[in-house]
């Protein structure tokens, strides 16, 4: 399963996000990240890491994955409709292994929605940085 997201820009804040505060899911309200507004800054060496590895994932996935016909799954459509994402693997999962798995009845973690152009000292240039 081959898992993207269409807003590079928010990708690469989340995931310094991510780094920064060490929260990467959240089940409760409780848990959530306290950020306060420009309190964070992103390096250009973290941003020319993310994109390398957004290179070698689409060279891995056409390598590999597109042959297969295995599933790319848009992370904001995960989002807005998990279920029928969930429900749509499920069904390719049986016709590649021929067998139904069975899931845990968990909840999905919490949306963390932050507003990445308030908690960013240099939002604007990280911005920059994905136009050049």
């Amino acid at each position: 399963i081959w898992l993207w997201r269409e807003d590079s820009v928010r990708q690469f804040l989340s995931h310094v996000t991510r780094l920064r505060t060490k929260v990467s899911h959240v089940y409760d309200n409780a848990d959530m990240p306290i950020i306060g507004d420009n309190t964070l800054v992103a390096h250009r060496s973290e941003f020319d890491r993310f994109m390398h590895r957004q290179k070698q994932f689409w060279e891995l996935y056409y390598e590999l994955g597109f042959k297969k016909n295995e599933p790319l799954i848009k992370f904001e459509d995960f989002v807005e409709d998990p279920k029928s994402m969930c429900k749509m693997l499920e069904d390719w999962f049986y016709m590649e292994f021929g067998f139904n798995f069975e899931l845990p009845d968990q909840s999905l973690p919490k949306r963390i929605d932050i507003d990445y152009a308030t908690k960013y000292t240099n939002y604007e240039e990280v911005v920059e940085w994905f136009n050049e």
